[in-house]
């Protein structure tokens, strides 16, 4: 069961970020570098989510009336962050599957508009 800091996504996106890493098994730590893509507390989501907001908002102030980019978003946690905090979040990543992978972060917590 999800904790409030936690997200559990589908088995379709869960898999669709197996396949982003796919070739990377033999690394040693390789379940834990898969699990900081996902949404558990050791997941870059708690983190931007418990951290990287606050600490922007600290230097920025609120960024609820805000347009954010984020340049280089990966597969998306640090926009899913942003986008809960901020009016609008764009991300972007010269990685293709990645983006592909953040927009479907995104609809998975129901900020496919934002």
């Amino acid at each position: 069961m999800p904790t409030p800091d936690t997200f559990e996504y589908s088995p379709a996106f869960r898999e669709h970020v197996v396949q982003l890493h796919r070739g990377k098994e033999g690394w040693p730590h390789y379940n834990a570098y898969l699990n900081a893509h996902l949404g558990g507390p050791d997941s870059r989501l708690h983190e931007h989510k418990t951290r990287l907001v606050r600490e922007l908002e600290h230097h920025c102030g609120s960024l609820r009336d805000l347009r954010v980019l984020d340049f280089g978003c990966g597969t998306g946690a640090s926009t899913v962050a942003l986008a809960g905090a901020a009016g609008e979040v764009v991300g972007f990543d010269v990685d293709a599957e990645s983006a592909v992978i953040a927009r479907a972060r995104m609809e998975e917590h129901g900020l496919g508009g934002r």
